[in-house]
């Protein structure tokens, strides 16, 4: 089955009183009824269901943001429609290499609110990230 994403209006909110960070909206506002996708943690493993990455953070994520761009591609949207992404990791020491490779695939133009989270485990001892978002999905045009 093919999907086609149109862009939905939504609105981002940054407060002047609140620091301004690259790559992320503090608020982003869903400005009219619509389809969502809520995407599951995606982790560091290929499509033959190997990890890719072992004990190296940078590879892993970039591993993972390609798995979610498979995703987004498969349900027909793109970067400009991620409205939310939460990254869990158990090295969160590691949150500016995390930054600085979600800021090579997130949209600039309509950054997503979002979240990393230092956790003790993942799914597996191996995994040292996992990422989940939330898409934007139109329901007409299909």
């Amino acid at each position: 089955m093919t999907h086609f994403a149109v862009r939905l209006p939504t609105t981002r909110v940054n407060p002047e009183n609140l620091v301004g960070i690259t790559g992320r909206a503090h608020v982003v506002i869903l400005d009219r009824v619509m389809k969502l996708a809520f995407v599951s943690g995606q982790v560091a493993m290929n499509s033959e269901g190997l990890l890719v990455g072992k004990g190296d953070f940078e590879i892993q994520t970039r591993q993972v943001f390609n798995n979610l761009l498979v995703i987004m591609r498969e349900i027909g949207a793109t970067l400009d429609d991620v409205v939310k992404l939460t990254a869990y990791s158990t090295v969160p020491d590691k949150i500016q290499t995390y930054l600085r490779v979600r800021n090579e695939f997130v949209s600039k133009k309509n950054p997503p609110a979002s979240t990393f989270v230092g956790v003790s485990a993942l799914a597996s001892p191996d995994f040292l990230i996992e990422i989940e978002m939330i898409v934007v999905l139109d329901k007409g045009k299909r």
